[in-house]
């Protein structure tokens, strides 16, 4: 048996919490890469940068949170029945650091375990 598709979304909360999602993570506690301490280093970066990534997964919070939202997917893939993907979103202020670096790296975890993901970024292009 094929094991569902998880779609994996990145939001900014800016623009508004996407519906249907069974989980969802307010990354908005994470240290901000486009903030004003640290714009700087990342000018005009997004989350699928390297080094934007490597700056956001410095933070032993964002490792904890990907852990326990695998915990809580395999949970729920052990409980769902049918062919609707589950739906896990990743949410920080804008849409375009946190979210996309953690959705990102959550969807590798996913395949490393043979779960099929899809990422969604819904507000990587939407300008603040």
């Amino acid at each position: 048996m094929i094991p569902h598709v998880i779609e994996v979304v990145s939001f900014g909360y800016r623009y508004g919490s996407p519906d249907s999602l069974a989980l969802c993570y307010d990354l908005r506690s994470l240290v901000n890469p486009a903030g004003r301490k640290h714009a700087h280093q990342f000018p005009q970066l997004n989350g699928t940068h390297s080094a934007v990534a490597s700056f956001v997964l410095s933070d032993p919070r964002a490792h904890a949170i990907l852990d326990s939202a695998l915990h809580d997917a395999c949970l729920l893939l052990g409980r769902k029945s049918g062919r609707v993907p589950i739906r896990i979103g990743f949410g920080c202020f804008a849409g375009r650091h946190r979210s996309v670096v953690l959705a990102n790296e959550f969807s590798r975890r996913l395949r490393r375990k043979g779960i099929p993901a899809r990422v969604i970024h819904l507000s990587m292009k939407t300008k603040g």
